[in-house]
């Protein structure tokens, strides 16, 4: 029994500061513009500060819930981001949430997957249908992927890549020898259901794939009655979708709008020139909203922005047309609040990782043009991080050793940020 009334306080007082505050956060999953209810969806709450990275599947109503501790330490907030990979794009959605001891819960976060899309009726058909990524050139990597359309979920695949070479994955990973057109063939059985899908595949010399900005809408019309839509049929192409599969969008039985943006520093500090490079067909564009991602937004069709602190922030463009289309972009921009031009200037010679598909060990090769704090991050395609390395180089040539011991394989980005400019990687973990 403790019968000193000092230690009886500072036990107290030692107790309370010491406690761990348990923070929650709920939130909906959504689909198509009806926003219909998204169940057994995978969900990711990050909380890259404190190390948390946890993960929830959605319910019948398309409902998730995270919970935590954390022993606060002062009034500052915790930030953490909500996310998801929206299937229709391939993109990542993402919300971002702040927790205070004070204010520990968090709800009504929303994410909506294929906002533009009206969802169509359950597939009734038996089609089978793929499209294809090019990870990497020498070897010439391609990630395939079956988004066949059947009533029944499929049982069962049946690859055969044009070269001698097949697969029982849904989504395998094949490499080429070299670079060219191959006839690419996927068979499906779902059920008593069988179907057969051939599409001649362009493996490129040269990846990553460049195309024009010219504006000539792509509209890709997959099994389920989905309309995907690219700004032109290059990017459509690089998206994996062969020219047997896309066509030019001519607003026929409805308007097509694509959101585009370009941001660009005017050279002051912090500040950022957004122009709006949207395409809308059948209808004209009558409505902008920016959200710039520090709170503040803009309803004019080009602003520019001040943001007081630099760093990485998702900047979105949402637009709405006269015949009803409405569509929303969200992309990464880089804001420098330096005021000098030659401060500002390229952080990179060159980067590179190796090997690419790696095993357990990634390294990365840095030329730096000069010297300053370079953070790494490791995310795999839900947009999780995985990894997170900071390093104080000086300018030159650099080695970085990353450990993939424990990292699942598949699909990773890995980034790499300076103080100017953030550079991204793909990585194939074997």
């Amino acid at each position: 029994m403790m019968k000193n009334p000092a230690l009886l306080f500072l036990f107290v007082l030692y107790s309370m500061a010491s406690s761990a505050t348990e923070c929650t956060l709920s939130g909906h999953m959504r689909f198509g513009t009806g926003e219909e209810p998204l169940a057994s969806y995978v969900v990711g709450l990050s909380i890259f500060s404190e190390g948390i990275f946890l993960e929830d599947t959605t319910d019948e109503n398309g409902a998730f819930f995270f919970s935590f501790e954390h022993e606060f330490d002062g009034p500052a907030p915790i930030f953490g981001v909500v996310t998801a990979t929206d299937f229709c794009t391939g993109e990542v959605l993402a919300a971002t949430a702040a927790f205070l001891e004070s204010f520990p819960d968090t709800e009504g976060v929303a994410l909506v997957a294929c906002s533009d899309v009206d969802p169509p009726n359950p597939p009734l058909n038996c089609q089978a249908y793929f499209h294809f990524e090019q990870m990497e050139s020498e070897p010439y990597l391609l990630q395939f992927y079956d988004i066949s359309s059947t009533a029944a979920p499929v049982q069962s695949w049946s690859w055969d890549f044009g070269d001698g070479s097949t697969s029982t994955q849904a989504d395998p990973l094949h490499e080429y020898s070299a670079p060219g057109s191959y006839e690419v063939s996927l068979a499906v059985v779902a059920d008593t259901c069988e179907s057969i899908y051939t599409s001649h595949v362009l493996v490129r010399e040269n990846y990553p794939c460049f195309c024009d900005w010219a504006p000539d809408p792509a509209c890709v019309t997959l099994p389920g009655g989905q309309v995907l839509t690219f700004r032109n049929g290059c990017e459509a192409e690089c998206a994996g979708y062969t020219p047997d599969q896309h066509e030019t969008c001519d607003g026929t039985g409805g308007v097509v709008c694509y959101p585009d943006f370009a941001a660009v520093p005017t050279g002051e500090p912090g500040q950022v020139r957004f122009t709006d490079r949207s395409v809308a067909v059948g209808a004209e564009i009558t409505e902008w909203f920016w959200d710039f991602g520090d709170g503040a937004s803009s309803t004019e069709q080009n602003p520019v922005h001040n943001f007081s602190e630099a760093g990485m922030l998702d900047v979105g463009l949402r637009i709405v047309t006269n015949g009803g289309c409405a569509g929303a972009l969200y992309q990464p921009v880089f804001v420098n609040v330096v005021s000098s031009t030659e401060e500002a200037a390229e952080e990179f010679a060159t980067i590179r990782a190796f090997p690419n598909p790696a095993s357990s060990q990634l390294t990365l090769s840095l030329n730096l043009v000069r010297s300053g704090r370079y953070n790494v991050v490791l995310h795999n395609a839900a947009g999780q991080a995985l990894r997170q390395l900071s390093y104080g180089l000086p300018a030159g040539e650099h080695q970085l050793e990353i450990g993939l011991e424990d990292i699942p394989s598949g699909l990773l980005f890995l980034q790499v940020q300076g103080e100017n400019t953030v550079k991204t990687l793909r990585i194939i973990r074997k």
